[in-house]
C-alpha cells in the first residue's frame, strides 16, 4: 500500500491528512486529523514564553563560563608562581586592595603575589567591548562616557585607570546619576583598551 501524508503546520495547530494512492492516483482517505496547542505567547503582551527561560539559562551559562576561566587563571597562575598554592596564604592576598596594588605597580616593583592578585583582580573587570560594528562607529552614550573617563583619567595626572580608580575611590562603583525624569544618566564608563592599558 502507498500513501501521501500533508501536513499544516501552524503557530498552534499541526493538522494532517493521510490518503491512500495507488499509481499516483489518490483512492480513499486514510485517516486526517489536528492537533492543536497553546499559542506559546503570553496572552497580554504577546512576548514568547521562552523569554525568560532563555534569558535565566544565558545567565547561567555566563556564570559558569566566567568561574570556568576564573579557575583556569587560578591553576595557570599558581603554576607560573604569580600565586602561592597553599590556601592560608592564597585567602591572605584577597585582603589586599587590588586597586593600591595597580596603582603601586604602576611606579615601583611589587611581589610576584601582589602582581598576581592584581592580575586576577583585572579578569574579573574587563571592561566593555562591543562586537557591534555599528555601535563602534556611533557616538553612543556609552563611548561618550567612555572618552569622559579617558579624560579626568588624563586631568588627574593618573597613568592607568587602576591608578585613577585608586586615588578616587568614589569611581570603584559604577555610581551614574540619574536625571529629573529618573533616567541613568551615565557620566563615566571604562572600556576594555583602559585595562588593557
Amino acid at each position: 500500500m502507498t500513501y501521501r501524508l500533508g501536513i499544516d503546520l501552524g503557530t498552534s495547530s499541526l493538522g494532517w491528512c493521510c490518503l491512500e494512492t495507488k499509481d499516483d492516483e489518490v483512492t480513499g482517505l486514510l485517516d486526517i486529523g489536528v492537533r492543536i496547542f497553546p499559542d506559546g505567547r503570553n496572552d497580554k503582551s504577546k512576548d514568547p514564553l521562552c523569554v525568560a527561560r532563555r534569558e535565566a539559562r544565558s545567565a547561567r551559562r555566563r556564570l559558569k563560563r566566567f568561574k570556568e576561566r576564573q579557575k583556569k587563571l587560578i591553576e595557570d597562575m599558581k603554576a607560573s608562581g604569580l600565586l602561592p598554592k597553599d590556601t592560608q596564604t592564597f585567602k591572605s592576598l584577597e585582603q589586599l586592595n587590588p586597586y593600591e596594588l595597580r596603582a603601586k605597580a604602576v611606579h615601583e616593583k611589587i611581589s610576584l603575589y601582589e602582581l598576581g592578585r592584581a592580575i586576577f583582580h583585572l579578569n574579573q573587570r574587563r571592561g566593555f567591548l562591543s562586537n557591534r560594528r555599528e555601535e563602534r562607529k556611533k557616538d553612543t552614550k556609552t563611548t561618550q562616557a567612555m572618552k569622559n573617563l579617558q579624560n579626568k583619567i588624563k586631568e588627574s595626572g593618573c597613568v592607568t585607570l587602576g591608578e585613577y580608580m585608586y586615588k578616587f575611590p568614589d569611581y570603584r562603583r559604577f555610581k551614574n546619576s540619574t536625571n529629573a525624569n529618573g533616567k541613568l544618566v551615565i557620566d563615566w564608563y571604562p572600556n576594555r583598551q583602559m585595562y588593557q592599558d
